[in-house]
């Protein structure tokens, strides 16, 4: 029989020993010329199909290989956009949506995929624009009652013995009813007196009227010095009292004495003055410490 390790061997064998049988002019069994063409015919087309087996292997991998391209350029921009949304910074969503191209552009790209790659929905779309539009709301809201309690103060000093509060013999009361004693100090909601000018941990302020009683003020810069206050630190006062001459942004701080000078300015400064509380009565002589 006739042996070949390869297929092109094998044709070239089959076909030679077809010609030498004829040209020798011995007869040959029919069945084995069959046999010759049949196994010649089955190499030829496995050579053939092979061929297209690799050529189409190719092709595919040639699309799948532009299909990742695409991907791969546009998976930049949509993580950029991700970070964007796991940050959650407010102050950025909130100039996207002051810029209406960069908005379109966010909103374009937020319809593709989260942050986990899944494909979102128009509804959580949806749920998700109400919720960050909500959420700038409040935080423009905070800041407006922020800028609203913050004001530049001008600061004057009385005592409790000034002309026209009543307190000659160094004795006198505020407006909510705190008793005020130049040589006892304060009385506190217990009935009990705490020496020097402050009620708790706050100093007592009169301001205006728009002011509720009990609120608390914090005051920076204030260039004052004396009595625990230091002119690099900030003090809170408790607003406790009135004045017929206290309006607007004027806050009148309590020393003791009007001469005691237990607190003076030691520099000129712009001082700021916040509210952090707003009122806060826990009785009706008495405020919340």
């Amino acid at each position: 029989m006739l042996k070949s390790k390869k297929i092109g061997q094998v044709e070239k064998s089959m076909l030679d020993y077809c010609l030498f049988r004829t040209k020798g002019g011995t007869s040959m069994n029919s069945k084995r010329i069959k046999f010759a063409l049949f196994i010649s015919v089955f190499a030829l087309y496995g050579c053939a199909s092979g061929s297209k087996s690799t050529s189409t292997q190719t092709l595919s991998t040639a699309n799948i290989t532009t299909i990742n391209k695409t991907d791969a350029a546009q998976m930049p921009a949509l993580h950029t956009t991700e970070m964007m949304n796991i940050t959650e910074d407010v102050s950025a969503l909130s100039l996207m949506a002051n810029d209406a191209s960069v908005s379109q552009r966010f909103s374009t790209l937020l319809q593709n995929r989260d942050v986990k790659g899944s494909l979102r929905t128009q509804k959580a779309i949806k749920n998700y624009s109400v919720k960050m539009n909500q959420r700038i709301r409040k935080k423009q809201q905070e800041q407006a009652k922020r800028e609203a309690r913050t004001f530049t103060p001008m600061t004057t000093t009385y005592g409790v013995d000034c002309y026209g509060c009543g307190g000659e013999d160094g004795r006198g009361g505020t407006s909510l009813g705190v008793t005020l004693d130049a040589d006892m100090g304060v009385m506190m909601p217990d009935g009990s007196w705490q020496r020097g000018i402050r009620y708790g941990k706050y100093y007592i302020i009169a301001a205006d009227p728009s002011i509720p009683l009990c609120s608390i003020i914090k005051i920076s810069n204030h260039g004052l010095s004396g009595s625990g206050i230091s002119p690099d630190k900030p003090y809170y006062a408790i607003v406790l009292d009135r004045g017929g001459a206290i309006y607007g942004s004027h806050l009148d701080l309590y020393i003791g004495r009007e001469n005691s000078g237990a607190i003076v300015k030691v520099k000129q400064t712009t001082p700021k003055a916040e509210i952090i509380r707003v009122g806060g009565k826990s009785g009706p002589r008495s405020c919340a410490l």
